[in-house]
């Protein structure tokens, strides 16, 4: 489990999302593999599977639960999109340091925009929290 730089805890959402993203956007073997949600998940290879033409092998592959003829993303062109997307949020996220990043009081805040309203709503929402408990 991917921990580095989330030391305060033996496993968080953090650090599986770090996880997450290192797997899909660099280990994942996109061309050979493809995803099994049935019987426990795991991975199956995809010439198993389907039939695919020579320029669709890098696509996202899962297996549909309910019909294992059925390829879900057999027309998932954007993929490549989604994977730089990963790649960049895990190069952001595994820097992150919770000691050297005033700026970002969270991982996520690196990656993901929260606009002001949404902040003051939170603080307002852990403000009547606090006062709730008080009384």
């Amino acid at each position: 489990m991917w921990q580095k730089n989330f030391p305060l805890a033996k496993w968080n959402l953090g650090s599986a999302l770090v996880d997450f993203f290192d797997l899909y956007s660099r280990k994942f073997n996109f061309v050979n593999l493809s995803i099994r949600v049935r019987d426990g998940g795991g991975y199956v290879q995809k010439k198993q599977l389907y039939s695919r033409d020579a320029n669709q092998m890098d696509l996202l592959s899962i297996e549909d639960p309910q019909d294992s003829s059925n390829e879900l993303c057999r027309n998932g062109y954007a993929i490549p999109n989604v994977r730089r997307a990963f790649q960049h949020a895990y190069g952001i996220l595994s820097k992150w340091h919770a000691r050297t990043s005033g700026s970002f009081p969270s991982p996520l805040s690196c990656i993901l925009r929260v606009d002001k309203l949404i902040w003051d709503r939170k603080n307002y929402v852990l403000l009547e929290q606090e006062a709730g408990v008080r009384s």
